[in-house]
């Protein structure tokens, strides 16, 4: 004989009552949205900047005019000479904007790299070496982590060409810094791990260590950094422009575009506007790309410690 047992009215059943949203998650592999966006944002916005970058360098051959030639009258509105109208000399704006963003992307590239290397290599060397001279080192990192970068930018100048080389030391000097502060905090949290003393008990030399055992598990900090930095070069070359320094006339470039035509920003703000508004949907595209990086990074490494 079996007895049956009826549920009360404080039991509750096994499995849950599904939600009236229970079917869409279900279609969705039970993820929830937010998650699905967030995973999404660092791949959607890399395809951008990777795409931008792309169009900057081949947009030069699109330009319908030479980026020298006079066009028609100066300060030209969109559509009354050429698309988007002429710049402070006459020529045409649209093909000045398609050719000035190579430089600006290839130089601030360039830039990234040497002071990304530069900052990880210090970052490295404070994290891992102790004794005196590391505290001598701390010391000098901290001394140019005070020098603000157009400081740097017009001593290094002064007496000397203001050509776009003078930009990359410029921007070594004052941001690497801030690069190896990081990567010595992200040094710190691997260097007594297991696996980098069996590497030291091994009798691995050095430079081993850090390029072999250290610089791979902090690679996720060092991506991070690397879009913040590209941003901090495009600020640092385009304050540039308005200088002096850098891209000089008649080359076109997003920087030194919205200084020519600042005189006339009154009678015609598009030939400031076009440039100014490059400037930002590139900045904009690579803070996106980088925070969307470091996001996943954070929540993958969260992940791990986790389980």
């Amino acid at each position: 004989m079996k007895t049956i047992i009826e549920p009360g009215p404080g039991d509750r059943p096994a499995t849950p009552v599904p939600g009236p949203g229970a079917d869409l998650a279900a279609d969705l592999g039970g993820v929830p949205a937010r998650r699905r966006f967030a995973s999404a944002v660092p791949r959607v916005s890399g395809c951008a900047v990777l795409a931008l970058v792309a169009f900057t360098q081949v947009a030069p051959w699109l330009a319908p005019h030479s980026v020298r030639e006079v066009i028609g009258v100066p300060y030209a509105e969109p559509g009354q000479v050429g698309v988007l109208g002429t710049d402070y000399l006459g020529r045409d704006l649209l093909s000045r904007l398609l050719a000035g963003g190579r430089s600006l992307v290839l130089l601030a590239g360039a830039c990234t790299i040497a002071a990304g290397v530069l900052g990880t290599a210090l970052g490295l060397l404070l994290g891992y070496v102790r004794g005196v001279a590391a505290a001598v080192l701390n010391r000098v990192v901290d001394l140019f982590l005070i020098l603000p970068p157009l400081v740097v930018l017009l001593v290094l100048t002064s007496g000397s060409s203001r050509g776009t080389t003078i930009l990359i030391p410029t921007i070594m000097i004052s941001a690497s810094p801030y690069v190896a502060r990081i990567v010595r905090t992200a040094t710190l949290g691997v260097v007594r791990s297991p696996f980098v003393e069996a590497a030291v008990l091994r009798g691995e030399p050095r430079r081993a260590i850090l390029v072999r055992e250290i610089l791979p598990n902090i690679a996720g900090p060092v991506l991070a950094i690397t879009g913040l930095l590209l941003i901090y070069s495009i600020f640092v070359i385009a304050s540039a422009g308005f200088l002096g320094v850098g891209t000089q006339p008649p080359a076109a470039d997003w920087a030194l575009m919205i200084k020519e035509n600042m005189p006339g920003v009154t009678l015609n703000a598009w030939p400031v506007a076009f440039p100014a508004l490059a400037i930002i949907v590139l900045a904009v595209s690579v803070n996106i790309f980088s925070d969307g990086l470091h996001r996943r990074i954070a929540g993958g490494r969260a992940g791990r410690d986790g389980a």
